[in-house]
């Protein structure tokens, strides 16, 4: 499982260099100014002067805003306790989730920390000196509480709880008392082997997993619960299944082959289905695919993927492969008849700013000369995203895609470049 230390960088010394990896967790060093989210990490540690320096600032409020989110997700967040904590007021943080146990952190002389739980017991014996402690938890028991009750005391200072975990959200908060010196990689290093086993330990020996026989016996008001989670995953699937077929559409930006083929064959059908036509490939004259109209040919479609952009021998090709249908099959009819090359091109980039690049004006032109028309595969994307938002219609791209030359470039609108 994966770990974060969240630091200040300024007042921890050096760290050790990272992952470093512990019997159940790979821990990485996470700055708390750094642009890096905590908020997917299985667990988070956030050290005593974290966000010392940021107070109410963007660090200190992004940083707030991931940890509530992880443990949303049933994530957990430790906070090491120094007194520290009480020379900014990033305190006010872990008061806000001491509030929900009505608990505060005060201030104490140096006390030596007595494990109340074993698993902490190396843990108090090298880092054993507490100089906070929590006034006021109320272990009071809740009606439908996920544990027994709502705090634990897990270590001890002169009678007083000075480590302790509770459930917020649905994660779990630890308080740990913190005392280290030298702060040096090594003592680090020792110092999150041996908090991090206590974590896996504490949390092994209390999670309560129900056995499978005991699934199947159910209270009455599960059942309802059950059927209302049922309707829903059933529901979620089939959004999945109707999301995963716009997958098909989106391959025409990335992939080369007969992958990119049948994503260009996809896309043409969205668009020219409800103008009567259908998308046909036959490879009879080395060509791609086929825009017909009731059976007859309506244009020749070559497709191409690059790492580059659309080059003067693409349009040869489509050229030549014209030349030899209408030898074959449609002597006498012309050399204008239509014909479409989609090109991916950059398919290697992977942002659409950097593949959003203009073709140069002499393959316009030399496109234009050879009755050819050119197409990124970016802008049929962009020509079905204007579709599927009715802001155009089948019969238009009928229009630009078999009758007109040059380059068609959508960006807001179709429009044809020559």
């Amino acid at each position: 499982m994966r770990a974060v230390f969240v630091y200040h960088g300024q007042n921890e010394g050096p760290l050790p260099h990272p992952p470093l990896q512990s019997k159940d967790w790979q821990l990485d060093f996470v700055p708390t100014n750094g642009p890096l989210s905590i908020a997917e990490y299985d667990l988070i540690v956030f050290a005593p002067m974290a966000f010392f320096g940021y107070d109410g600032g963007e660090y200190f409020y992004r940083r707030h805003r991931e940890t509530q989110v992880a443990l949303r997700n049933g994530k957990s967040v430790i906070f090491l306790v120094h007194q520290s904590l009480f020379q900014n007021e990033a305190h006010a943080l872990i008061d806000g989730y001491l509030s929900q146990i009505g608990s505060t952190i005060v201030w104490v002389h140096p006390k030596p920390c007595v494990p109340v739980r074993t698993e902490f017991a190396t843990y108090c014996d090298r880092y054993g000196h507490a100089r906070v402690a929590f006034d006021g938890p109320t272990n009071i028991l809740r009606p439908g509480a996920s544990s027994t009750f709502n705090f634990t005391t897990l270590i001890k200072a002169d009678e007083r709880p000075a480590g302790i975990t509770f459930r917020s959200a649905q994660g779990t908060i630890y308080c740990l008392p913190f005392q280290l010196a030298p702060l040096d990689a090594q003592s680090w290093t020792i110092f999150f082997g041996t908090l991090l086993d206590a974590i896996s330990d504490y949390a092994a020996a209390t999670n309560f997993l129900i056995p499978d026989w005991l699934q199947g016996v159910r209270l009455p008001p599960e059942i309802p619960l059950i059927q209302r989670i049922d309707e829903l995953e059933r529901a979620l699937r089939l959004a999945q299944e109707d999301r995963a077929k716009f997958d098909i559409y989106k391959a025409i930006l990335v992939t080369k082959g007969d992958a990119l083929v049948s994503a260009a064959a996809q896309v043409l059908v969205a668009l020219l289905s409800e103008a009567n036509y259908t998308v046909v490939r036959e490879e009879r004259y080395i060509e791609d695919l086929w825009l017909n109209r009731e059976r007859v040919h309506g244009a020749i479609v070559e497709v191409k993927g690059t790492d580059g952009n659309v080059r003067r021998g693409h349009i040869n090709d489509l050229d030549s492969h014209r030349e030899r249908y209408i030898e074959l099959r449609e002597p006498g009819i012309g050399s204008n008849f239509p014909a479409l090359l989609v090109v991916n091109t950059f398919a290697r980039e992977s942002s659409i700013a950097d593949k959003d690049q203009e073709i140069h004006p002499d393959i316009v032109r030399h496109a234009v000369a050879t009755h050819v028309l050119v197409t990124r595969g970016l802008d049929l994307y962009r020509a079905l995203e204007l579709m599927l938002q009715s802001r155009i219609a089948a019969d238009d791209m009928v229009a630009m895609l078999l009758e007109r030359a040059g380059w068609l470039r959508v960006t807001d609108e179709p429009r044809i470049v020559n």
